[in-house]
């Protein structure tokens, strides 16, 4: 516990923080860029931070910053004291509570509004909400300006005998909208003219929202059974139909010789199936995509997904069943040529192997197990049976790179198997099972390496062309040092660190550096990585400014 509150004060006054969960530090002193705004947090020199507020730019973080400080009687940190009337801001407050207040940035308030229960909100919209008594508020809607807000509660008055509260009695015509609904739900649905409604179709129990239409039975409990996405609303009758003959209910949108009553009663076990693979048998729709679940024939699934359209799970249904020598559901089986998809694999679990990656691919590839991924990779992926896949890395392309195009084959050669992809004599197979001692040690070997390293020990280059400093530490951890524009500055940092730690500079000669002014330039390991980010600010500075 001591040692966490010792690393807590070096902290505070360090004014950085380098955990993981850390906000991104900016080129001023304690400001910090969180969520698209710059918020401060200053030392008041008792071991505790005073946090001023979110600013719109940096600089105003770091003014403010200045200001706390020059109220206690400190030097500013972000700008020179020059800009700064002293004076003036010790005697703008009589304590540093009311300085802050007075500091933090003012919240954008909703616009108000004139009329009674009418609220603005950020969004430019006006909310209309009726009091009720005992703090109980009637919701009424959201509207585009307050004047039919404000009409909006006067209807809702009268309708509940009572007198309008925004506009005068003469203005409504009382009977007319107490005979307009049966009730204030009825009522208050007509009025919320900013909600989007669902248009009726001339099926019975079928409406349409958004281009596409919907099923909506009655369950007879005052709820509803509903199938959604159907292109035209002729599908939706049917799906009506077919949900009120499972429920042993005549059609309302069609005849009943239409529909094989008997497969439709046999089609599901339960009302869920029945609608979630209403379209398609044995798919349903989970995170924006869809999954076929397919019976094995042995009371197990076999599960297949990430599919972006319906009818690609729906075929994957039958490809299943085909392979399974059962008939096709979804679609005809004069679609599929059933002799090819048998002899695509030589178990069930290889056919579903390669389906998964097919699935997550957007075209596939002339090579067995590799596919052509979305961003325009190859990824090389192995059915290893049992429905499982080993993957073995991500390719530029699927000829010139020798890892990918190997990588299956001597997986092959290491399972005394044939390779798949080139003919045996172009392969060294006792030289390929001697190259490692275990398959995941192959497989390793055969991952292309990524192209961020550097020639410096602890130091890595990121994608926005800077380089990262991060010195390994025992037990796992990492010490970030920061973020530089040249590898050898980077490396320096490192080295200096690692002298500063009592260890041996890595990346230059330890002749380079004065160990002893290094251990002497700061009290504690928090002071000096931020004093090493200070200079690189202020070398960064000059540059930009001689530049100018």
């Amino acid at each position: 516990m001591d040692l966490q509150k010792e690393k807590g004060k070096q902290r505070l006054a360090g004014g950085s923080c380098f955990s993981a969960a850390c906000i991104r530090l900016t080129r001023f002193k304690y400001v910090a860029k969180q969520g698209g705004k710059y918020s401060t947090s200053v030392p008041n020199g008792k071991g505790v931070q005073v946090h001023i507020g979110s600013y719109q730019t940096e600089e105003e973080a770091a003014k403010a910053v200045d200001v706390i400080r020059l109220f206690l009687h400190q030097e500013p940190v972000n700008f020179v004291a020059d800009e700064y009337d002293a004076t003036h801001i010790r005697a703008s407050a009589s304590s540093l509570n009311e300085l802050v207040a007075s500091m933090r940035p003012i919240q954008k308030k909703p616009p108000s509004s004139r009329f009674k229960y009418v609220s603005g909100r950020k969004n430019g919209t006006y909310m209309a909400q009726l009091q009720k008594g005992k703090g109980r508020a009637l919701h009424i809607g959201m509207f585009k300006t307050e004047e039919e807000a404000a009409r909006a509660i006067d209807v809702a008055s009268v309708f509940l005998n009572e007198e309008p509260v925004n506009f005068g009695a003469d203005d409504y015509d009382s009977e007319h909208i107490r005979a307009s609904a049966s009730s204030l739900t009825e009522l208050i649905d007509g009025l919320n003219t900013t909600k989007r409604k669902a248009k009726a179709s001339r099926f019975k129990h079928v409406v349409e929202q958004d281009g596409k239409y919907r099923a909506v039975v009655p369950n007879g409990k005052g709820g509803h059974f509903q199938t959604r996405g159907h292109q035209t609303e002729e599908e939706a009758a049917k799906a009506v139909d077919v949900i009120r003959l499972f429920l042993h209910q005549e059609p309302v949108n069609f005849v009943a010789e239409e529909y094989d009553i008997a497969h439709i009663a046999a089609s599901a076990s339960s009302l869920k199936e029945l609608i979630d693979g209403f379209r398609f048998k044995y798919v349903s729709r989970q995170d924006g995509k869809y999954k076929a679940s397919v019976p094995d024939g042995k009371g197990a699934r076999v599960r297949v997904g990430g599919y972006q359209t319906e009818e690609e799970a729906g075929k994957a249904v039958d490809v299943i069943r085909v392979f399974l020598h059962q008939e096709p559901i979804n679609f005809v089986a004069e679609e599929y040529d059933s002799a090819h998809i048998k002899a695509s694999a030589s178990s069930l679990d290889e056919l579903v192997a390669s389906m998964r990656a097919v699935s997550q691919k957007s075209s596939s590839s002339r090579f067995k197990y590799v596919n052509r991924m979305k961003n325009g990779t190859y990824r090389a992926l192995i059915a290893e049976g049992k429905g499982r896949a080993l993957y073995i890395g991500h390719f530029k392309t699927e000829e010139e790179a020798p890892e990918l195009l190997m990588s299956q084959d001597c997986f092959c050669l290491v399972q005394n198997q044939e390779p798949v992809n080139y003919g045996a004599d172009e392969y060294d197979s006792a030289h390929i099972r001697a190259s490692a001692s275990s398959l995941d040690e192959l497989v390793a070997s055969m991952r292309p390496v990524p192209k961020r390293s550097t020639r410096f020990k602890y130091v890595n280059l990121m994608k926005n062309g800077t380089y990262k400093a991060l010195l390994t530490q025992s037990k796992g951890r990492a010490l970030y040092i920061g973020l530089f524009k040249t590898e050898e500055e980077a490396a320096r940092a490192v080295d200096v660190t690692r002298v500063f730690l009592n260890k041996e500079p890595v990346n230059f000669g330890a002749d380079e550096y004065d160990s002893a002014h290094i251990r002497a330039s700061a009290s504690s390991l928090t002071e000096l990585i931020a004093s090493i980010r200070d200079r690189k600010q202020n070398r960064d500075k000059a540059i930009n400014d001689a530049v100018a």
